[in-house]
């Protein structure tokens, strides 16, 4: 069961969004696997590991695309909050 649920708007192509993810997020130490559908992630923090799954839905003529994150694992003191505001960094 998620602890966590973001959803971030994409904006522009999400080949090249994923790619810009996976860098931040590799040279943050961390490990991002998966493809242009969904895969799965992991980063440290001094507090421990934050650990999740993402999908990306695709968007119609009417709504743009959106990259569903589920955080599976965090510590205890780092709020949903504060994970949304440092992936949205790795993705905008």
């Amino acid at each position: 069961m998620a602890k966590c649920t973001i959803e971030i708007e994409i904006k522009g192509n999400v080949k090249d969004l994923l790619a810009q993810t996976r860098k931040a997020i590799e040279n943050a130490g961390g490990k991002f696997e998966g493809n242009e559908k969904k895969g799965e992630f992991s980063v440290g923090t001094p507090v421990g590991p934050i650990e999740g799954e993402y999908k990306v839905r695709a968007g119609t003529a009417s709504t743009k695309g959106a990259v569903e994150l589920s955080i599976t694992d965090k510590p205890f003191f780092v709020s949903c909050d504060m994970i949304e505001q440092e992936l949205r960094k790795y993705m905008e």
